[in-house]
């Protein structure tokens, strides 16, 4: 499974289009562990 958050100062950022960066996180849900985390820096926010 993955979950991209979105980032903004480091912290978790209430707007999904405005972030400065995305964790993409892939976890197992079977045994409920995380397995790997990266950081990406999304294009710039366009109309």
């Amino acid at each position: 499974m993955k979950i991209a958050i979105p980032l903004a100062a480091g912290k978790m950022s209430e707007h999904f289009g405005h972030a400065e960066q995305f964790v993409i996180i892939e976890a197992d849900p079977t045994s409920k562990q995380i397995i790997n985390t990266t950081h990406l820096t999304p294009p710039a926010h366009e109309p």
